[in-house]
């Protein structure tokens, strides 16, 4: 796809998660992100995949939080970016209550209200209630 159209972000964009996960290639994901963002700068899923690059990739910490704190202000309830926060918090301050408020605010986005709707229409998330047969030893 990309040499059909070497500005395709959304190609470009997987090829930098390619390059980060499957190449381990975190420098060349790196340049691969920012041409895609420059061509998509409102692309939350795209900033939080470049985020999460420079924290674990390139231990470039404070890049890391300013890309997401880009993300934020674009999507503040977007669940991928919320949850990927507070593990970004949780890493980075090495304590579980410094990413806790990120972790809630995603557990309470309509994404993860949508999805319960959803299984709970389905009947997935339900599961048979065990007999009292079963329960005795």
């Amino acid at each position: 796809a990309l040499q059909l159209d070497p500005f395709h972000a959304e190609a470009l964009h997987g090829y930098a998660l390619w390059l980060r996960t499957g190449a381990d290639n975190c420098t060349a994901a790196h340049e691969i992100y920012e041409r895609a963002i420059a061509l998509r700068p409102d692309d939350v899923n795209l900033l939080v995949n470049h985020a999460i690059n420079l924290q674990f990739g390139l231990d470039r910490i404070a890049d890391a939080n300013a890309t997401f704190q880009t993300a934020l202000a674009l999507a503040p309830g977007d669940l991928y970016l919320l949850s990927s926060y507070a593990v970004f918090l949780d890493h980075v301050t090495g304590s579980e209550e410094a990413g806790m408020r990120y972790w809630m605010m995603a557990l309470d986005s309509p994404e993860v209200a949508a999805e319960a709707v959803r299984l709970e229409r389905d009947g997935s998330c339900y599961y048979p209630a065990p007999s009292d047969d079963s329960l005795s030893p």
